[in-house]
């Protein structure tokens, strides 16, 4: 190759090299601002992602499992100062050991207030709220107010030092405050406490397990607002001088209620005449007077009926203006009517809402629901019937009478014809209707 070829070789390879230097420029340039858009929004991204995390870390801070001892401070607050207190010693860095909230609890107890063991139910209970706020966000007491309260008392008065059993003599004796302190009775809400007060002074008279836990169940659904009355105080001594009697929930209920009314007739006493006792009673005497009383509303609510037949047959006029012959109704609960179909008929739940239809169904059940008329109106609890239609012939048939306390939601009592127990079927169709309303089926009496 001679010196002109060489020449002209290295030439366009020169000029190959520019032009692809000059095509790579170009191409960076191009790419150049891409670059600053693409890193632009990688930025504002990033800067939105630590935003949202930010106040998402605000919204939900995950609870620390091992809380500090402000928790523990502010919800035992209320117990005053006694000789095991060392609260004011506690370091702001302790935690407890357990991760299980139950066991913190009871350490922080043991720790730093009272060394030894406590009553759980009393402890949970005083967990509860005692105010809830209204639609015009102003503090109302809720219907456990006094239980709570009282409950928070007695723990006051255990951690004291002092003897419980003094400082509650108006409502406990000794051996029914030995039998309240290491009651084993579990916590489901505020009302537990109810039932530790009944089964403690079932057991303190000599009353089996079985039968102490029966009466505690029907005595806190009957008589939560007169545990301290002497009558009943005297009902379950009674119950107490019978412990062979074969007690249950539903006889038990029947016999409760015939003590809440003697209980109102006493209230109404003022002339000095002798008021309702238990003393020198049977059991068996008892259960007389109480068929007896639920014979007694039947024909008075049947007299009171032919009183009305009577003066509707009699008045004469215009049948526009004549006012209703029963006046007493009431908005219930509210619960439209539930309907459930099966292979042989379709069974209805529907609420009572008129004193008038309180006194058809007692009628018809032989029952003494007629004397529940004043609480439905007062809106303490609601009454419901169950029936069964038939479609061949659309025969209507009576399976069941149930009662709701109204403010809880809560089943507490039901019964089938003349005070009999409900059968398995009627039991279910509740069941499937309390679950369809969200209402808590209780200890059923």
């Amino acid at each position: 190759m001679n010196q002109k070829d060489w020449d002209e070789r290295c030439r366009k390879r020169e000029l190959r090299i520019l032009y692809r230097t000059k095509r790579i420029e170009h191409e960076q340039s191009k790419r150049r601002p891409r670059r600053e858009e693409t890193q632009k929004k990688e930025i504002k991204d990033n800067q939105k992602i630590t935003e949202v995390l930010k106040t998402d870390k605000k919204k939900g801070v995950k609870p620390d499992k091992k809380p500090g001892p402000e928790k523990f401070l502010e919800l035992y607050s209320f117990i005053t100062y006694s000789p095991f207190d060392s609260r004011s010693s506690i370091h702001s860095s302790w935690k407890p050991r357990s991760f299980n909230e139950r066991k913190q609890h009871l350490e922080f107890i043991k720790s730093f207030i009272y060394p030894y063991l406590l009553p759980e139910t009393l402890l949970w209970a005083s967990h509860c709220e005692e105010y809830f706020l209204d639609h015009k966000g102003k503090k109302i007491k809720t219907s456990d107010f006094e239980i709570i309260r009282m409950a928070k008392n007695w723990i006051k008065d255990i951690v004291s030092g002092d003897s419980f059993y003094k400082r509650n003599k108006q409502h406990f004796t000794k051996a029914e405050a030995h039998c309240f302190l290491s009651s084993k009775i579990l916590f489901t809400d505020s009302v537990s406490v109810m039932k530790m007060f009944f089964y403690a002074k079932s057991k303190a008279r000599a009353l089996g397990h079985k039968v102490s836990l029966i009466i505690a169940d029907v005595f806190t659904i009957k008589f939560p607002q007169h545990f301290k009355n002497s009558l009943v105080m005297s009902f379950l001594d009674l119950l107490s001088r019978t412990p062979e009697y074969g007690y249950d929930r539903g006889m038990l209920g029947d016999l409760s209620d015939f003590v809440l009314e003697k209980i109102q007739e006493n209230k109404k006493i003022k002339d000095g005449s002798l008021h309702f006792t238990f003393s020198g009673r049977t059991i068996t005497s008892v259960i007389k007077l109480t068929n007896e009383w639920h014979e007694n509303l039947r024909r008075e609510e049947t007299a009171r009926r032919n009183q009305r037949d009577a003066f509707r047959r009699a008045r004469d006029g215009n049948r526009i203006n004549e006012k209703p012959l029963f006046p007493g109704k009431w908005d219930g609960m509210g619960i439209t009517q539930f309907k459930y179909e099966t292979d042989d008929c379709v069974w209805t739940v529907t609420e009572l809402r008129t004193s008038q239809d309180l006194l058809n169904e007692g009628r018809k059940m032989k029952n003494c629901i007629s004397s529940y008329a004043d609480r439905c109106a007062s809106g303490s609890c609601s009454i419901f019937t169950v029936e069964r239609i038939f479609p061949v012939n659309q025969m209507i048939e009576k399976a069941a009478t149930f009662e709701v306390i109204s403010s809880k939601r809560t089943l507490v009592q039901a019964k089938g014809k003349c005070n009999s127990a409900v059968s398995l079927k009627t039991m279910n169709i509740i069941k499937r209707w309390a679950q369809a309303n969200s209402i808590k089926t209780g200890v059923l009496v």
